[in-house]
């Protein structure tokens, strides 16, 4: 059978090429490079995905709300911290939020104001929650979400990643904090190159819903 092209092997030989580390057949070696990999990877994958508000990972979730408002002054309502939340980006109002909003592409924010909203830890003798507050009711939040298969990932996504984890090998396995510091300014770049490719990616929706939307309403 043939083996996925972008799989955690791959990725990680070619993070390890970056370094001029040996490759690995697989994660289930004895080297040191094998097992640094399988231990480092899931870091770098989520490092990779709370780095930009890339558009295959965005969730949009009605936030769930909890009894605790009076714990933040001055905020109104207090709601769980999504679960597979990697990195917060915003509270939408389901109100007035539309179709033709186009994640993150600054070029459409002029249409909405941005709502206020805070994460904040809730010391609790039960254990510590951290929760979103704001002062909008009934809130939707967007957020970045931990997306594992791989083959889901955008081209800029997957370099990131893999430069993410080179600057991690980079470390551990050369000692090396020059390549180190290249690789992750690596990993910005292509972070940076997103947001291009996002904005290709979408396109304008009319203002209401369509026909068949409505009927399911």
């Amino acid at each position: 059978m043939a083996t996925p092209l972008y799989d955690e092997t791959f990725l990680s030989n070619e993070a390890l090429a970056y370094i001029g580390s040996p490759p690995i057949p697989s994660w289930n070696g004895a080297s040191v490079e094998a097992i640094q990999c399988e231990q480092l990877f899931p870091l770098a994958r989520d490092m990779a995905l709370a780095l930009h508000d890339w558009g295959f990972a965005s969730r949009d979730d009605m936030l769930a709300l909890v009894a605790e408002p009076e714990a933040y002054t001055g905020w109104d309502y207090a709601y769980e911290y999504p679960a597979e939340c990697l990195a917060f980006r915003e509270i939408i109002d389901p109100a007035t939020f539309h179709a033709s909003y186009s994640r993150g592409s600054i070029l459409h924010y002029d249409k909405f104001t941005p709502i206020k909203w805070d994460s904040k830890i809730m010391i609790d003798p039960g254990g510590d929650k951290r929760r979103i507050v704001t002062n909008q009711e009934e809130a939707e939040g967007r957020y970045t979400t931990r997306i594992e298969t791989l083959v889901l990932w955008s081209i800029p996504a997957l370099n990131a990643l893999t430069c993410i984890l080179a600057s991690k090998l980079a470390i551990i396995l050369k000692g090396d904090m020059a390549r180190q510091k290249s690789m992750f300014e690596q990993a910005l770049l292509y972070s940076g190159m997103a947001e291009g490719q996002d904005a290709s990616e979408q396109f304008d929706q009319p203002d209401d819903s369509s026909a068949l939307s409505k009927s399911r309403m």
